[in-house]
């Protein structure tokens, strides 16, 4: 009986992966080239004045002027490159590093979507995916193969296991189960033809969320199973198409649709897409009984595996409900749980003075950047940390104090930061609790000294 590692390194037909190779270099060209004509790029990297990068990455700015413009087409031929299997692994390393430039220099429209690219094009770097049809291969007869080991089609299997489950337990929350955040996205969406009104019932709403819970749970298993493979593939196909047509997420749904090639048997995918190709037969059936996986291989899957297990984790560690405090929401797979809106306004004090300012964000910031910044308290942190570089600038010494009322999934809004903490005299806390969010429990107060409008 064959080993798990045996197993991992039996070769079988390579037509998932080329087949999953083409579809993902040209959904990556749609989803860049769909950022910059929708204007995307203008909003988030080139009209603001200031951008907030990922703690660690402050270094990372957008390109001046009109020359992102110029960064994403480079992208999106990078992405044709890796479609048409040209230097693919030179164009996914290169993407990969692009891509998680853009992804990391700004975070004020943080997507899960856009952290899956990443680790998606970072993969597409090791993996055999050129061996076939692909301009490498037609030009190199070296290349030229009809198998890849096992691990590499069950390790994207591996990781939208981890996506589903992970996107489960998030919604396992009593106000995703009420169907809070669902209604309060779908009472916005009455105008939609034909089903508008559908969405706005309460009832369908309830289904959506628990039926939504018991998909992300459930589906991964149900396309491993043959039994069930097709018609949960029929169910799959139409989840993603759904979310297509009611939020606006790119070409994130297609690229799930593409990556359930790997759910079927590689010579169900041959035989369906290409036709012509040679069936894959292993002429040295013995030997490879008897491969092995390299350690270095191992350990690293290993590790990467680890990683994407302990990171939607991470909350757990930290104090608080992560649905509202944020600490370990990112890189976790929580994707749309929860609906957040809030206000907020800051205070700046002249420590030498006693001088007082009340700034509102949206006159230093776009009013889209405010919005999303109000609930999202790493972002608060570093907007009163550039207040605070912007006076020192004008040689003044400043305490700095955030007001911010914020409601979550319908619920009446609460406060969200200790107005009494000083901001710009305070440090970010990286692995633990951040005090100065309030917990969601907090009453909410009706008067203080340093409850202060915009």
């Amino acid at each position: 009986m064959k080993t798990l590692q045996q197993k991992l390194m039996e070769p079988v037909d390579n037509s998932p992966l080329v087949l999953f190779r083409m579809l993902f270099g040209f959904l990556l060209s749609c989803e860049v080239l769909g950022k910059m004509f929708s204007g995307w790029v203008y909003r988030l990297y080139i009209h603001p004045a200031h951008n907030f990068s990922f703690m660690g990455f402050e270094w990372l700015n957008p390109l001046p002027g009109y020359y992102m413009y110029v960064y994403f087409v480079i992208m999106a031929l990078l992405a044709w490159m890796i479609m048409l299997g040209w230097k693919h692994r030179f164009a996914a390393a290169a993407f990969f590093f692009m891509w998680g430039a853009v992804y990391l220099m700004q975070k004020s429209y943080y997507n899960n979507h856009d952290y899956l690219y990443c680790l998606m094009s970072a993969a597409m770097v090791f993996l055999p995916a050129s061996n076939k049809f692909s301009l490498d291969a037609k030009w190199n007869s070296d290349m030229r193969s009809l198998d890849c080991p096992r691990w590499c089609l069950w390790f994207f299997i591996a990781q939208i296991w981890i996506v589903f489950t992970f996107a489960s337990i998030a919604k396992m929350h009593p106000d995703w189960l009420a169907a809070r955040p669902v209604g309060i996205w779908f009472d916005n969406k009455t105008g939609l033809f034909l089903i508008g009104d559908l969405l706005a019932n309460d009832f369908v709403q309830n289904v959506i969320a628990i039926g939504g819970m018991l998909f992300d749970l459930c589906i991964v298993p149900l396309l491993l199973w043959k039994r069930t493979r097709v018609l949960a593939f029929v169910f799959y196909m139409g989840f993603h198409l759904s979310n297509s047509y009611l939020f606006d997420i790119g070409t994130f749904p297609y690229m799930m649709i593409a990556l359930g090639v790997f759910f079927f048997e590689p010579e169900t995918i041959r035989s369906v897409f290409f036709r012509k190709r040679p069936k894959f037969v292993d002429p040295f059936p013995n030997f490879s009984a008897r491969l092995a996986m390299p350690k270095v291989l191992a350990y690293s899957l290993s590790i990467y595996f680890f990683i994407q297990i302990a990171l939607p984790l991470r909350h757990f560690a930290i104090p608080g409900e992560v649905t509202w405090t944020e600490e370990g929401h990112r890189l976790s797979w929580r994707m749309m749980v929860r609906s957040k809106v809030g206000d907020i306004a800051y205070r700046v004090v002249d420590k030498k003075t006693g001088e007082m300012e009340t700034i509102d964000p949206a006159t230093i910031i776009t009013k889209g950047q405010t919005r999303l910044m109000a609930a999202k308290p790493d972002i608060i942190w570093q907007f009163a940390q550039l207040l605070k570089k912007e006076y020192a600038e004008k040689g003044k010494d400043v305490s700095i104090y955030v007001w911010s009322s914020v409601s979550l999934n319908g619920h009446p809004p609460r406060p969200f930061v200790d107005p009494t903490v000083d901001l710009a005299a305070t440090d970010w806390n990286y692995f633990s609790a951040n005090k100065w969010i309030l917990p969601f429990d907090q009453k909410i107060a009706k008067d203080s000294e340093l409850t202060f409008s915009k």
